[in-house]
């Protein structure tokens, strides 16, 4: 649920977003997503992710 969320938060901040602006020129980070886009292939990719782990007192962490 949290993943639609972020993913139709992302999409609507950079619609707004004056006219010069270009989705490859910056990356956003939501509540658990990051997006830093890249155009490869003929289609436009996330090529950002978080990795995230549980440490010995079962708290999650990001893998760095």
């Amino acid at each position: 649920m949290t993943r639609g969320f972020d993913v139709t938060f992302d999409v609507i901040k950079r619609m707004f977003q004056s006219e010069d602006a270009n989705i490859f020129d910056y990356g956003t980070e939501q509540v658990e997503n990051k997006f830093t886009y890249v155009n490869e292939n003929g289609g436009i990719y996330n090529n950002a992710v978080y990795i995230m782990y549980y440490d010995k007192n079962l708290t999650i962490k990001e893998a760095k």
